[in-house]
């Protein structure tokens, strides 16, 4: 079987409805997946450092790309016509583009962190120099330092996956392998 996305067109909208029924229609398509087919609402989570994201959107996207759901069939090409047919209904929401319209909207991320060590305030107040202002970077993005591959091999007469993965971050890699 293969599956195709369907992903938002939108970048930041409600979801009024997902119409995957045309879908089903069409030749070798035989399924939908999305949030409903999860285990549990909380296998729709993922997400570094937290798990913060969900994977299918539920009623909101959040970006352009993101996935709602997935056509399931006997083809590649199948399935990608199913993805095109499912009809997708949004109301648009505004967008947010400045830590000003953030704060005023009061759009924060839910987890942080601070390091803290010693006394800032008495450290200011006692500095020979104080500068202010205001400065503006735009979005950063961790600059790639490796290739990224993965293996996967099946062992079936144990029922499990081998899995070499080259990273970074073999912990992370081990959360996800038993999510």
């Amino acid at each position: 079987m293969y599956g195709c996305l369907v992903c938002s067109s939108k970048a930041h909208a409600k979801l009024l409805s997902v119409d995957y029924s045309p879908a089903l229609e069409l030749p070798g398509v035989v399924d939908w997946v999305d949030h409903t087919d999860m285990p549990s609402p909380e296998a729709n989570w993922w997400g570094a450092p937290v798990c913060d994201e969900t994977f299918f959107a539920v009623s909101e996207v959040f970006t352009a790309g993101q996935p709602i759901g997935m056509v399931i069939a006997d083809s590649a090409a199948n399935a990608s016509a199913g993805a095109r047919a499912v009809m997708v209904e949004y109301e648009e929401l505004p967008a947010i583009f400045t830590i000003e319209e953030a704060i005023e909207k009061e759009s924060f991320f839910q987890h942080f962190r601070e390091i803290k060590k010693n006394d800032s305030e008495t450290a200011f107040k006692t500095a020979d120099f104080v500068f202010t202002g205001t400065t503006r970077i735009g979005g950063q993005e961790h600059f790639y330092l490796e290739t990224q591959a993965c293996l996967a091999i099946p062992k079936p007469e144990d029922g499990e996956m081998e899995i070499w993965a080259c990273t970074q971050n073999p912990t992370e890699t081990y959360v996800y392998l038993h999510i």
